[in-house]
């Protein structure tokens, strides 16, 4: 991903606003961290680790984040892009910069991964990206932190409506 003329780096995005390809394309190889991290379990389960130290191993977390983040990245860019039309000073705007910018809370400011503001009337509208992007190991499933990611979304959107109870209609 090369720098623009602004010296920031925008998250590639698909024409396509159904698809996500370009953006996961960009995150990196799911299938491939996937399969190294179970290749180093394998490895470390060969070592004859005691039961007890597999409570304080995270295989892989370093390169799950980074995925998680070029994805949300490269997702709040595609949902600026797609809404700028409508509100031309979005961010992330459109050479990529103002990427996780501030907005006011009643907890303070927080990070918006889309954020439409003004200063005179504050939040009018924003977009907080969560992902699940790996299996769960024990399950199997893509499950794993969705009771904490809903908490906080709620626990966001609570924060938000506290400081500003009646939004702003938008024409």
């Amino acid at each position: 991903m090369a720098k623009n003329s602004s010296g920031y780096r925008k998250p590639p995005t698909s024409d396509d606003f159904n698809s996500i390809a370009a953006e996961l394309q960009h995150a990196g190889d799911r299938s491939k961290i996937s399969a190294i991290c179970n290749e180093i379990t394998e490895d470390l389960r060969k070592q004859g680790l005691p039961e007890e130290y597999w409570s304080f191993i995270e295989i892989g977390r370093g390169a799950k984040k980074n995925f998680a983040q070029k994805l949300s990245h490269s997702l709040a860019q595609k949902i600026a892009d797609a809404l700028r039309g409508r509100f031309p000073q979005i961010l992330p705007d459109n050479e990529g910069r103002g990427q996780e910018s501030r907005s006011g809370s009643a907890g303070g400011l927080k990070r918006l991964d889309v954020n439409y503001s003004n200063p005179q009337i504050g939040l009018r509208l924003g977009v907080s990206i969560k992902t699940v992007n790996f299996r769960d190991e024990k399950t199997g499933r893509f499950t794993k932190n969705i009771r904490r990611l809903d908490g906080e979304l709620r626990a966001e959107a609570q924060d938000y409506h506290v400081r500003q109870p009646f939004p702003c209609l938008l024409h």
